[in-house]
């Protein structure tokens, strides 16, 4: 029962957020949709901050089930940029919220906590004759990378997953770039 209430919770903060902004959405306004008293909302969330961090960890559990049972990288990343477009409008409006610096670090945390994985999960040294700080560095570089693309995307009228799929792989294939070029 308590997770079918945490689940109802979010499902109708979800709701609430085609209706109204997400800084105007109150407890009292999650508790009166659900038909629940505060004491029961504060059992299962501590603040509305909360009920969106269980959502995007519950909606990142369930995009990651998703990239790792793809056969390839390309696979992966169109899961990516379609769950991107079918979350857009809440992506736009966390963004547009108090909440944006809560948000984008949550996705960047999670980022690179996936980029940390693949590296870990490889069968072959991923990060070559890299030191951990090199290594590290190389996550955050990506991490950054693919946090700010996914944000622009979202922002884009015309965003398209096969597009953007298209794009990220191109950046992976020509990764051996002469960086002198940039100088």
């Amino acid at each position: 029962m308590s997770m079918q209430r945490k689940e109802n919770i979010a499902n109708a903060f979800l709701a609430l957020t085609k209706k109204k902004n997400i800084d105007k959405i109150t407890v009292k306004d999650l508790v009166e949709y659900c038909g629940i008293s505060r004491q029961s909302f504060y059992y299962h969330f501590p603040d509305i901050t909360g009920v969106i961090e269980w959502l995007m960890l519950r909606q990142e559990e369930e995009i990651s089930a998703r990239i790792y049972a793809s056969d390839s990288f390309e696979g992966s990343i169109r899961i990516l940029a379609e769950s991107v477009l079918e979350n857009q409008g809440l992506i736009i409006k966390l963004r547009n919220s108090q909440k944006r610096d809560f948000f984008e670090r949550l996705i960047l945390n999670t980022m690179q906590e996936r980029f940390r994985q693949a590296i870990r999960e490889s069968s072959s040294d991923a990060s070559g004759n890299m030191t951990a700080a090199e290594t590290e560095t190389l996550i955050r570089f990506f991490s950054f990378g693919l946090t700010g693309l996914i944000i622009s995307f979202c922002h884009s009228r015309d965003a398209n997953a096969d597009q953007l799929t298209k794009q990220v792989l191109s950046v992976f294939r020509n990764l051996s770039v002469n960086p002198n070029a940039f100088l």
